[in-house]
């Protein structure tokens, strides 16, 4: 095997690390949203936590999608935008806040899971914007 073709391989398994990396971190996020949202009440559950669900799965499949396509780019970008409109909807979902039967006011997420769902959504961006940049390397290895 030549050198460039060595390149390529090794590019190419850094992308699929990169891929499978960000998929674990889409499913440890799914895995915060079951384990959150179903104790939110119905009016909240069934629009923002549904909403929430649906982007988390979009980015699931998105992730797939990226990871089994040879053009990667557009995809990898409509995952960067899905894992920001997710990252809204949660701090939209922050801001809301409910009186529980006792008579006290509650909001959906309190500060820590906020900031771990946070956390998350962060790390997973990180690991969004490193595979693209894997991909332009590799676009540009390629031309030379």
């Amino acid at each position: 095997m030549s050198e460039t073709g060595l390149a390529k391989a090794a590019n190419q398994v850094e992308m699929d690390l990169e891929g499978q990396k960000t998929l674990k971190k889409v499913e440890e996020m799914l895995d915060l949203a079951y384990d959150i949202i179903p104790h939110w009440p119905a009016l909240f559950r069934y629009s923002q936590g549904e909403r929430i669900f649906q982007l988390l799965f979009e980015m699931e499949s998105l992730c797939i999608a990226a990871h089994l396509k040879y053009f990667k780019k557009t995809t990898l970008q409509d995952l960067d935008i899905t894992n920001h409109q997710m990252r809204m909807a949660v701090r939209r979902a922050r801001r809301k806040s409910y009186t529980d039967r006792s008579g006290r006011k509650k909001t959906l997420l309190h500060p820590g899971g906020y900031e771990v769902w946070m956390k998350q959504s962060v790390e997973t961006g990180n690991l969004i914007g490193s595979w693209i940049k894997s991909v332009k390397n590799t676009k540009k290895t390629e031309q030379n």
